[in-house]
């Protein structure tokens, strides 16, 4: 009798714990998603594309950490598993979603099915849970990227938001560009400012550049664009020249222009809103040809 009611015990108690022990299935499930190359300047490439799950937007590819690479955090229902999916990135233009990029998704079935296992196990068994993102990766074959152009935003200390065209975001005061692609999706954008319209970008939009001379290094890169919301403001655009032993060099003369809503910059400003230092650092192999950058500053609008 004893023997007999002690086994019932442990059976029931052996029941119980295993209906204790299994764990209701989320809502969600969180995916942790990044391209897929050995390259980071090719995971690079990708910041600020959007990726699509047929026409629904799961998350833009970012930069969640500093000195991590992008990536997409996306939410999905978990009734909705994103194997077999048809995963697209677009790239947010002036004119709208542009075109979309086919990519194929990997190694997602190693994370996925280490969630459906967890289910009535225990989590620290398997690598991906339902309370940490399934990682998974995405295969991009040779596509062409929509071109890059660089909007460097004088917001006056505050934060705005900055619209080209179609495409807004808000800045903050960091002083880092507005990156935009697919800008020659037409030949003009309106551009606004906390909604306000202040100026276009167009074929013609003036051109800021000092007098080339032998030393000016020759522009490199996406195209560059200035935007002020300070109606009253004057700058100062000047090529900085360091020579031998980080000695300040001979230079074009600077330009002063302004007030200006939008104007087109010859190169990326390597000192934004801020002054280049008189000396600089430089290997040993650079030394005989010295280090240039550009400087963009406020300027009195009566200094011509």
């Amino acid at each position: 009798m004893n023997r007999c009611y002690l086994r019932c015990l442990l059976v029931s108690f052996l029941m119980f714990s295993a209906a204790g022990c299994k764990k209701p299935a989320p809502d969600h499930y969180v995916y942790s998603i990044s391209v897929d190359s050995s390259k980071d300047s090719e995971r690079k490439m990708f910041t600020g594309a959007v990726l699509y799950r047929g026409d629904t937007p799961l998350g833009t590819m970012m930069i969640h950490h500093v000195g991590t690479l992008p990536m997409v955090v996306a939410s999905v229902p978990s009734a909705e598993w994103l194997s077999g999916s048809r995963l697209t990135f677009r790239f947010p233009t002036p004119c709208g979603p542009g075109t979309p990029i086919e990519v194929k998704l990997k190694l997602e079935r190693e994370g996925e099915v280490d969630a459906r296992k967890y289910f009535g196990n225990d989590c620290s068994e398997f690598s991906n849970c339902p309370e940490r993102p399934i990682t998974a990766f995405v295969s991009v074959g040779s596509v062409a990227i929509p071109k890059e152009t660089k909007i460097w935003v004088d917001l006056g200390g505050k934060s705005r938001k900055v619209a080209i065209g179609k495409l807004e975001k808000r800045l903050d005061t960091k002083g880092l560009p507005l990156v935009v692609h697919g800008l020659d999706c037409s030949p003009k954008h309106t551009v606004k400012v906390d909604g306000k319209t202040i100026g276009e970008i167009k074929p013609d939009t003036q051109v800021v550049r000092v007098k080339r001379v032998l030393i000016s290094p020759p522009a490199t890169g996406p195209e560059n664009f200035f935007v002020s919301t300070l109606p009253d403001a004057c700058y100062r655009w000047r090529l900085v020249a360091y020579m031998k032993k980080g000695e300040f060099g001979g230079a074009p003369k600077p330009v002063v222009f302004g007030p200006v809503s939008v104007v087109r910059l010859e190169d990326a400003p390597n000192y934004f809103l801020e002054k280049a230092p008189s000396t600089v650092q430089v290997r040993s192999d650079e030394a005989a040809f010295g280090a240039f950058g550009y400087e963009l500053v406020w300027a009195p609008c009566g200094n011509r």
